[in-house]
């Protein structure tokens, strides 16, 4: 059984909460932005509401395959990889932010969606192994309590 201290659990309780909030707050900014980006840029709200739901279509299609995986690498590597991923594809919509007013929006619609689907494929590898890590990491301390309880009586 593993031991985990009381300043372990803390301090992956508050890794996993700084990573989470990050991970919300930034698809929660692209989610209210992009698709206004969308709409003023092309004027469309079909093009608009595609560049919303996209993330969506993407997350329920990769999350049992991204739980299998996760199974086999561990799911502190499939959150890292999720958060290197999410940090490239943030970069890119702010990248292409700043690139439309400079060089038009004509060609940028297909890199909008491609990274919209990006943005699905990596919240479905964090959110259900963050989910299971907290599951983790409470089920460690419920036996650890219930060790301390045997013990002491």
């Amino acid at each position: 059984m593993i031991q985990v201290g009381p300043s372990t659990r803390s301090a992956q309780f508050t890794i996993i909460a700084l990573h989470s909030f990050c991970m919300a707050s930034a698809a929660q900014i692209t989610a209210m932005g992009i698709p206004i980006f969308v709409l003023r840029n092309w004027g469309s709200d079909l093009l608009s509401s595609v560049s919303l739901s996209i993330p969506s279509l993407f997350y329920i299609a990769f999350t049992l395959l991204f739980g299998k995986i996760s199974g086999k690498i561990g799911r502190r590597m499939s959150m890292l990889i999720s958060l290197v991923g999410n940090l490239a594809i943030f970069s890119c919509f702010f990248s292409l932010v700043l690139l439309g007013p400079v060089t038009g929006t004509a060609w940028m619609f297909p890199l909008v969606l491609a990274c919209r689907g990006g943005e699905g494929i990596a919240q479905s590898m964090f959110w259900p192994n963050l989910e299971a890590r907290i599951s983790d990491i409470a089920a460690l301390r419920s036996a650890n309590e219930q060790d301390r309880c045997s013990l002491t009586g």
